[in-house]
């Protein structure tokens, strides 16, 4: 998955993040990782606790970003 995101948005670098327990910001109780996609100029309020920016990013951007991961995945 990290190598798709690699090669759909030339990141440059990518934070691989597992959040393990309630008092480290899990929120859903499974294990699963995050892949933050990093660029040099970033300012997105990044940190111990980030700022997901969910609320600016529309359904169908979303669906774009999916779509062009899949196209990476083979």
């Amino acid at each position: 998955m990290a190598n798709a995101i690699k090669k759909a948005f030339h990141p440059d670098g990518l934070n691989i993040i597992q959040n393990n327990g309630e008092y480290a910001d899990q929120s859903v109780f499974h294990i699963h990782f995050h892949l933050i996609p990093r660029y040099e100029n970033d300012i997105d309020g990044f940190g111990y606790k980030w700022e997901t920016h969910e609320d600016v990013i529309d359904d169908e951007t979303k669906q774009k970003i999916a779509t062009q991961i899949q196209a990476q995945i083979s």
